[in-house]
């Protein structure tokens, strides 16, 4: 992880942490069930942000395997169009699709303007 993506998990995880505790405390005893709720959602979407999360990468004969706490991704090498190191220039300004942009990484579905969509 990079240091933005480093101080983003760090700062989310603390607001992760707090909020929820703080909405069902205050949601319980107020009777506001919808904060409650809201504090519950914000704990499992953080739990599967964490479960998906690449935590490592490895090239085989066949393709490549991405390992996450939740399984093994196995992509075939025949679905792989094309890989290249990315400068910083190129996903300046690319769109989530469906993906995480900062917490415990960058991973998902992207696009871009100059290289169109990926993964």
């Amino acid at each position: 992880m990079d240091r933005t993506t480093r101080i983003s998990t760090l700062v989310v995880t603390v607001l992760f942490a707090a909020l929820p505790v703080a909405g069902l405390f205050i949601g319980v005893e107020s009777g506001n069930w919808a904060l409650a709720a809201v504090g519950c959602l914000l704990v499992v979407v953080y739990a599967i942000v964490y479960a998906y999360r690449p935590t490592a990468y490895e090239i085989t004969a066949h393709g490549l395997l991405i390992h996450r706490p939740a399984g093994v991704v196995k992509v075939a090498s025949s679905r792989i169009r094309h890989v290249q190191p990315l400068e910083k220039a190129q996903v300046r300004f690319a769109l989530r699709t469906f993906g995480v942009g900062g917490l415990f990484g960058y991973f998902g579905s992207f696009y871009t303007k100059s290289l169109g969509s990926m993964t």
